[in-house]
């Protein structure tokens, strides 16, 4: 509530990770999640693109596995990389992270509801009930809504006998 005081709603980015350390939502299981259009955030449009990286040595020891959907500039990011190769590390270690741009400052009051409920593949991998993320074009959509309805509450009745009084013309009551 204190951010609304300062008048901060919006993040301009957040970035949001699940670990696994048991081989369960690696590069793989991203790459069939994402030929299953799981990464999809609407029904309609494109879907984001989708690529992978795998760097070794001449050895065979991977140094960089990834797979990556939506770019750097879309407003969800997804990496999904091999960390304990990042680090390396003889483990098991995959993060799933997201980069995600211009969100409701809400985020924080249920990160993990929030990352369930960014898409097919968000949901897949953390055990949480999904809140979906309101774009900035819905909100508004929703304010403009909810005014409408409070004005037709509060003043409706007024502006109908106003509107009477004037055989019609509204432009007659404003001075």
């Amino acid at each position: 509530w204190w951010l609304d005081l300062l008048g901060c709603s919006r993040l301009s980015r957040i970035d949001l990770a699940v670990d696994d350390f048991h081989g369960l939502f690696g590069r793989e299981y991203a790459k069939k999640a994402y030929s299953d259009d799981a990464f999809r955030t609407a029904r309609a449009g494109r879907a984001p693109n989708g690529g992978e990286r795998l760097v070794s040595e001449p050895n065979g020891k991977i140094i960089n596995e990834s797979f990556e959907v939506g770019s750097r500039e879309s407003r969800i990011y997804w990496r999904i990389y091999n960390k304990a190769a990042q680090l390396g590390l003889d483990m098991h270690w995959f993060r799933n992270e997201v980069e995600l741009k211009d969100m409701p400052i809400d985020v924080l009051l249920n990160i993990e509801g929030y990352f369930a409920g960014l898409c097919a593949y968000s949901a897949s991998i953390i055990n949480s009930l999904p809140v979906k993320v309101v774009t900035k074009k819905r909100q508004v959509a929703l304010d403009i809504h909810s005014r409408i309805k409070w004005a037709r509450r509060q003043v409706g009745k007024t502006l109908f006998d106003i509107s009477k009084h004037f055989g019609g013309d509204l432009e007659k009551g404003v001075w």
